[in-house]
């Protein structure tokens, strides 16, 4: 009976130190990536400018007098970001919505979002294979829509991809990080490549990011993009074909801060 106890007090006390150490490594990366809101900024206003659609805009829609179209967009350490576009006569809502959403989501280059908000409410393991120390994230409740979460870390802490599992689907997001002369001993995202994977077709999207210092911090100045719709390497042959590819370019001027 005492060695039953014994062994089940091991199993627990191994499976919370195993939580704790999957906590502490993204902790840890969340703590050592750049943002410039753990590092004073405030207050940020920019311009962005999406290559072409001005003239894709033109060409597509039937509304008059556009001036060129672009973005207004602030951030504050409160309450977030807020957009306005810019070049569109007034009315049209929802196109004025739809315009926001392609630029939504590439401002969390900006301000990165915490990896632990993400996977707090999943339990996870850690296992080291060479230098890498793979976390295998689970959801408890069996009740989320992204089942299993798996995060591979360097030898250094840093996060190199984020494998995501729901029924049928697959997203794979692989990051390239380093440390700039600006970013004060901080891992700077220069690369993102997110892989949405479901049955035999992989949709890709490809971030390539330049970066601009702006007194003593530096931000996202061009955002090159590439999209791509192929379909997986065929078993036998080991081939993929390419089913389509769209590049694109988004511009960030008129920094300023605090």
């Amino acid at each position: 009976m005492t060695m039953k106890l014994l062994f089940l007090t091991f199993l627990i006390s191994f499976s919370a130190m195993a939580v704790q150490n999957a906590d502490l490594l993204i902790n840890r990366f969340d703590r050592d990536l750049y943002n410039p809101k753990n590092l004073g900024l405030k207050k940020l206003t920019f311009e962005a400018r999406i290559a072409g659609l001005t003239e894709s805009l033109k060409a597509k829609t039937i509304i008059e007098n556009i001036n060129e179209i672009y973005y207004e967009v602030q951030w504050n350490n409160k309450t977030g970001f807020s957009l306005q576009v810019v070049g569109l006569p007034q009315g049209f809502r929802e196109i004025r919505y739809q315009l926001k959403m392609l630029l939504a989501d590439k401002l969390y280059f900006f301000i990165p979002l915490k990896i632990r908000n993400r996977t707090k409410d999943y339990r996870g393991v850690v296992k080291k294979e060479r230098n890498l120390l793979y976390v295998t994230l689970t959801d408890p409740s069996n009740e989320k829509n992204i089942s299993k979460i798996n995060l591979v870390f360097d030898k250094q802490g840093r996060l190199n991809i984020i494998d995501s599992f729901s029924l049928g689907f697959r997203t794979k997001t692989t990051m390239t990080l380093e440390k700039e002369s600006w970013s004060r001993k901080k891992w700077v995202l220069n690369e993102l490549l997110m892989e949405n994977i479901q049955k035999n077709i992989n949709s890709s999207t490809n971030y390539q990011v330049t970066y601009k210092k702006v007194g003593k911090f530096a931000f996202p100045e061009v955002v090159d993009i590439l999209t791509e719709v192929k379909t997986l390497k065929d078993k036998f042959s080991g081939d993929s074909k390419v089913l389509g590819q769209v590049k694109s370019k988004i511009n960030f001027s008129n920094f300023k801060v605090n």
